[in-house]
């Protein structure tokens, strides 16, 4: 199935049959990766009938969606951008080691942040101590996305709730990188599943919303 998706996905930007399509690559290009529009990942719902398949766009955070009808024969039944998702949560505590708060759960975090460490750019140095966990780095939708942290966190729902009573961070981040298209960007809620979750893990919700690209030409 993969196959036969990468295939269609590659014809249609290349050789364009779809409006939506054209309207798109008139304000955006595609990354190529052996001469082939680049796929960063394809996501498969057998329980809908439906795949999409994120095409990296050059210079850009956002993707390129292509969307499939897979009951019966595979079907292209839509072309949109999509936005890039990133979710994390950060535990900080000034009167802390890191080893305190990493006592605390027994989640590997994604990083480790040790007070008086430099900076990054080296311009100065950490006053506190903080554990990141975030999610991959691969395409999907907001649902998916938050249902695949949250299912993370729950290896260890006493460790983050502890966390969050300690450090009073609660929050899981949420960016979101759209590209500009209308200037309309709706369709984000928390179903009452996601609240019984974050409830049960003493967190809550931030979104950082960005917009980057050109407008379509219309």
């Amino acid at each position: 199935m993969t196959d036969t998706i990468t295939k269609l996905i590659h014809q249609e930007l290349l050789t364009p049959s779809w409006e939506m399509t054209k309207q798109l690559l008139t304000c955006m290009e595609v990354e190529l990766a052996d001469e082939q529009p680049k796929i960063e990942g394809i996501v498969i719902r057998q329980d809908i009938g439906r795949a999409t398949g994120y095409v990296a766009v050059k210079d850009e955070p956002f993707y390129i969606g292509v969307s499939f009808d897979i009951e019966g024969s595979i079907e292209l039944n839509g072309v949109d951008a999509e936005p890039r998702i990133h979710l994390y949560y950060l535990a900080t505590l000034e009167e802390q080691n890191s080893e305190f708060l990493l006592g605390l759960t027994q989640l590997t975090p994604s990083e480790i942040i040790r007070k008086g460490d430099l900076f990054t750019n080296k311009a100065g140095e950490y006053t506190y101590s903080g554990l990141s966990f975030e999610s991959a780095d691969t395409p999907g939708t907001f649902e998916e996305k938050l249902d695949e942290f949250l299912t993370y966190l729950e290896q260890d729902i006493p460790g983050i709730s502890a966390l969050a009573e300690h450090t009073g961070d609660n929050d899981i981040f949420i960016t979101l990188r759209y590209h500009i298209s209308t200037g309309i960007f709706t369709q984000l809620y928390l179903a009452k599943s996601h609240i019984v979750r974050l409830a049960r893990l003493g967190l809550s919700v931030t979104f950082d919303q960005y917009v980057h690209g050109k407008p379509l030409r219309g």
